[in-house]
Formats: structure tokens, sequence, C-alpha cells
């Protein structure tokens, strides 16, 4: 893996720190609003709960998996699996298949439509996806 390339993995590295990093905080510094939207969601009441309680310690661990090259892998596909799992969401929304959908995005977020939303978390995931290639890579040429 030549320079330029190594820069490049990084860049997308610490752009996906930031987007986990800030996904968390905007849902904790207005908690109530976060638990409120997902109590509304059209969605089963365990999952609900699990989603309150699990959701921001899984960003920030995300985030923090990413920092290190030992743990960053795990923290790849950690990012990968919850980007696929919220786009796989907007979609459904977008083909209207909740009865009613209150936004639980925080920040910036929140103001995108959900077309917009949904291509945000593509071009996420596709850089999320050339990072993890890209690591697997600098494994296979560290042995």
């Amino acid at each position: 893996m030549n320079h330029k390339e190594k820069i490049g993995r990084e860049i997308i590295n610490i752009l996906l720190i930031f987007l986990w990093v800030y996904a968390a905080f905007s849902k904790a510094l207005n908690h109530h609003a976060f638990v409120w939207q997902i109590r509304n969601q059209e969605l089963w009441p365990v999952l609900k709960e699990l989603v309150i309680r699990l959701l921001i310690p899984a960003e920030l661990t995300t985030a923090f998996f990413l920092l290190f090259p030992r743990t960053r892998r795990i923290g790849l596909m950690i990012s990968a699996f919850l980007l696929i799992i919220f786009t796989i969401y907007i979609a459904l929304v977008i083909l209207h298949f909740f009865p009613r959908v209150p936004c639980s995005c925080g920040g910036i977020l929140e103001k995108m439509g959900w077309k917009v939303h949904f291509f945000f978390n593509v071009g996420c995931l596709i850089l999320n996806i050339t990072s993890l290639l890209t690591e697997k890579e600098r494994r296979c040429a560290a042995k």
C-alpha cells in the first residue's frame, strides 16, 4: 500500500470516528428527545428499550475501536453493521413501510430529508467498506 492510500484510509477512519462520536453526543445531549423518539418508533417494545440502552454506547465503542490499529478492523466491522442497519431502516421509511416515523437522529442529520440521509449513509458505508478492505490488505502485507 502506498503513502497516498494510507493517508486516504486514515482520513476515512477519522471521518467515521467523527460520525460516531457526533451521533452519540447529539443523542446524549438531547437524551430526553432521543428516548421519546425511539419509544414512538414502530418497533417491538423490547427492541426499543435495547436501542435506548445500547445505541449511544455502541456508537462510542465503535469510535473508540476505530482509534487504534489493533482494534480498527473490529471497529470497521461494527461501523459497517450499524450503517447497514440504519440504511435499511431509512430505505423502509422512504418506501413508506412504517405508518409514522419520528426521526431519532440528532444535529445536522435531523435536518436532512430521508432521501438525502439515505445517500449520506450509503456514502459513509462505501467509505467504511473501502477502509475495511484496505485494512485487510494492510494486515495481509504485515504477515
